[in-house]
């Protein structure tokens, strides 16, 4: 019964990491700070914590803005994993 208490929690936990990371994301890309954006990212992979579009969208932003095109391909390589898995995943819960 207790994990059901600590639910609500764990949900706005969540959903204020999502926040932060967004508006760090952007921060970084609006300061042309595009090595702190792929850190950011990067942290976030290794800590096996599945990154928003909108993260991979700013962070490949930010990479373009400072013309570091062999990292803003890498990232929108990534991303691209990322779409298809979650397409592939979403598709394997709602076909029966």
């Amino acid at each position: 019964m207790r994990v059901h208490t600590r639910l609500p929690v764990l949900v706005l936990t969540l959903l204020l990491l999502h926040i932060t990371v967004s508006v760090s994301s952007q921060v970084c890309t609006k300061a042309g700070a595009w090595d702190e954006a792929l850190k950011l990212l990067g942290s976030l992979e290794s800590r096996g914590i599945s990154p928003s579009e909108e993260l991979y969208g700013t962070t490949l932003e930010a990479c373009v803005s400072a013309q570091k095109h062999d990292e803003a391909l890498e990232v929108n390589y990534y991303m691209y994993i990322y779409i298809r898995e979650a397409t592939r995943a979403h598709t394997r819960r709602t076909l029966p």
